[in-house]
């Protein structure tokens, strides 16, 4: 049997100096702009993870019921792909091309470094903002992974399973954040508040019954989320987004020793409130 013979159903994740390191390389890249790393598709993410693949993880196209009893066999073939496209090779061909001694079995397949070190960002960024609609757990998201030196991974997921990783500066980070809460219009068309006035507190279904939010935001209106997950701590910290005629409606849970998980405290925002918003939670200057 070849090198390129031996192919498995999964990957050999090296260890963890390797990952570090990969992780690190990609430091470098969007300091100035986004900088595209690479695509992967759902099954492939899967096979290259395995068992660990973290809770939570969307992975819209692979979870269609008709597709998930084919997993193992999609997680084999993605495999091959990977491969075929270099982004999984033998650890005697990588270690060659890394400048390193081989470590262990030689015809094993390992990732590249490119492919170890956004895999390595995704379980090892100490925070992560998601934006997404709750109501639709296999739709697409916007995944952020914050190092904790401060540097940006983006991940975009399309409804079809397909995740986008760039390196990217905070300002655009933002921008990409507002354009996938905004999306299909702009942040631009929210003229009608100036993002000072205050909603006040309650139950969601109570702050949309409110004659002063009607005026701008219908019931109906697309339901998003913007989660704030720390690794290590078990409490999600969620921000509701509303986008309405002419604004953003943004809903913390309400504060306070005591307060009531379903109530939140409302704000009414405009461009102006709802871009600020976003540019704080990144970091943006």
């Amino acid at each position: 049997m070849t090198a390129a013979e031996h192919v498995p159903d999964r990957p050999d994740l090296p260890g963890a100096e390797r990952a570090v390191a990969a992780a690190g390389a990609l430091a470098r890249h969007g300091r100035e702009r986004a900088a595209m790393l690479c695509s992967l598709t759902d099954e492939q993410l899967e096979a290259l993870l395995g068992s660990e693949q973290p809770d939570g993880v969307r992975t819209p196209w692979l979870d269609d019921p008709g597709r998930r009893v084919h997993a193992g066999l999609l997680r084999a073939s993605a495999v091959r792909a990977l491969v075929a496209q270099g982004a999984l090779a033998p650890e005697a061909v990588v270690a060659r091309i890394e400048e390193r001694d081989v470590d262990g079995d030689p015809r094993r397949v390992v990732p590249s470094m490119l492919v170890l070190g956004v895999l390595a960002r995704r379980a090892l960024s100490p925070r992560t903002i998601t934006v997404h609609e709750p109501t639709a757990p296999r739709g697409g998201a916007v995944v952020v992974h914050v190092d904790a030196d401060g540097t940006l991974m983006t991940e975009q997921i399309s409804p079809e399973g397909i995740h986008h990783f760039q390196m990217c500066p905070p300002d655009a980070v933002a921008d990409l954040l507002l354009l996938e809460l905004c999306a299909p219009r702009g942040v631009e068309e929210l003229v009608g508040i100036d993002g000072t006035c205050a909603t006040g507190t309650g139950a969601v279904d109570e702050i949309l019954a409110r004659q002063d939010v009607a005026a701008h935001i219908a019931p109906d209106t697309r339901e998003l989320a913007i989660d704030l997950a720390e690794k290590g701590v078990d409490e999600i910290e969620r921000i509701g987004i509303r986008i309405g005629r002419d604004a953003a409606l943004v809903m913390r849970p309400e504060g306070g020793e005591g307060s009531d998980p379903g109530r939140v405290e409302a704000v009414l925002n405009g461009s102006g409130g709802l871009t600020a918003l976003v540019r704080e939670i990144v970091g943006a200057s």
